[in-house]
């Protein structure tokens, strides 16, 4: 369900094409309307709304790899992209949508007019204890990693591993678990990769 009483679902093309094609359904007035990235010659489904504009779907399509593969479609221009893109769809694999959040991090994203450069901020308050937020901003849809590091180089932390689309995102990080230190943090979206230092200090 979406802030606005809408939602999406699966089902069946028309009583002569048993294909499934994804719907945009208002919970308030029953009317419904299929979304225009629906490919008619196979089957659309298990979406899941990123926001008012996106989708993210599986879908079965010819060339497709491994049977069923992700997808990111936009509502309101019916544009569509492969996430073959960025090499997430496998020969191997059936692959359907779920969304799992991180136990000690939140991640938001802002609407406004998208980004134009991909930027990683320095994190709010520095030094800090026990939490601070970390903002990023993404040119275009992109696999995002960020990921938390001590002084040695070990991995303590990853707060993003998946997808997004173009906008400025904030991340709060609890370190309640970890000891005072200097700490790194370091975003890769796509070719960009940025590394800013942080100070735990308790």
């Amino acid at each position: 369900m979406r802030d606005d009483s809408t939602y999406v679902f699966t089902r069946a093309t028309s009583p002569s094409n048993a294909a499934d094609d994804l719907f945009l359904a208002n919970l308030n007035s029953g009317t419904s309307q299929s979304l225009p990235f629906n490919n008619q010659l196979a089957d659309d489904s298990d979406p899941f709304p990123v926001d008012s504009e996106y989708v993210l779907y599986s879908c079965n399509r010819a060339g497709g790899k491994g049977g069923w593969d992700l997808f990111l479609g936009n509502i309101k221009t019916g544009d569509s992209w492969t996430l073959s893109l960025f090499n997430i769809n496998s020969p191997l694999h059936e692959l359907g949508v779920c969304y799992t959040p991180f136990g000690n991090t939140t991640s938001v994203g802002f609407d406004g007019p998208s980004p134009t450069i991909f930027s990683l901020a320095q994190n709010y308050p520095n030094p800090f204890n026990p939490a601070t937020q970390i903002s990023y901003s993404l040119a275009k849809p992109s696999p995002v990693s960020l990921k938390v590091f001590d002084v040695l180089g070990r991995e303590v932390a990853t707060l993003v591993h998946q997808t997004q689309i173009a906008r400025t995102y904030k991340v709060n990080f609890n370190a309640s678990a970890y000891a005072s230190g200097i700490y790194f943090y370091r975003l890769e979206a796509g070719d960009f990769t940025s590394i800013k230092k942080m100070v735990l200090v308790k």
